[in-house]
């Protein structure tokens, strides 16, 4: 079984290294001889040049990697914007469209209720105009049945004249009958 190399692993053991070398620095100098009377030590300056040279040599990559994070970071930064402008903007598109349904749905329902009026008003006008038409009928209606009524009462009327004529021609051999006369206008009431 073959081991693949972390790179990771790398940068991480170089942070330690750079860390070590510190901590070796700052060994070097608290382990120093005092000098007496002073706040000054004496150190091996071979070991602390050594020592500031592989630091010299591992700082070149911390830098790097100081400079890789921030990279790292700018481009999360930048796919946070893009992704945060694109659900502003899908958020927008949905808003309008929510508007725009809203809209719609009010202009029907006005729409609707102006439509429910009309028919409300066109059927309030077509009753009011059946009233009118069966009021018209029946004052028609009414005036035939009492032309009918009089016409009825006038030969009623020449029926009895008629018959009261008959009775006199029965009594008087020598009269004629006379025929029922035809009702005129001005006969009738």
């Amino acid at each position: 079984m073959q081991l693949v190399p972390d790179p990771l692993a790398a940068e991480r053991r170089e942070r330690l290294d750079f860390q070590i070398l510190l901590d070796r620095l700052e060994e070097t100098i608290t382990s120093a001889s005092r000098l007496p009377m002073t706040s000054r030590v004496l150190v091996d300056e071979q070991e602390c040049l050594d020592i500031v040279d592989q630091m010299r040599m591992a700082l070149p990559t911390e830098i790097e990697h100081a400079r890789r994070i921030m990279s790292e970071q700018e481009t999360l930064l930048e796919r946070a914007r893009t992704e945060a402008a694109r659900i502003v903007s899908e958020a927008e598109q949905r808003a309008s469209r929510e508007l725009q349904d809203h809209t719609l749905v009010r202009a029907a329902r006005a729409q609707a209720v102006e439509i429910e009026q009309q028919a409300r008003d066109e059927a309030d006008k077509m009753y009011h105009d059946a009233e009118e038409y069966a009021r018209q009928v029946l004052y028609k209606l009414s005036g035939r049945i009492d032309q009918a009524l009089r016409t009825l009462r006038t030969g009623i009327v020449e029926f009895e004249r008629g018959r009261q004529g008959q009775d006199d021609y029965d009594d008087e051999p020598t009269a004629r009958p006379q025929a029922p006369r035809a009702s005129s206008p001005a006969d009738r009431p």
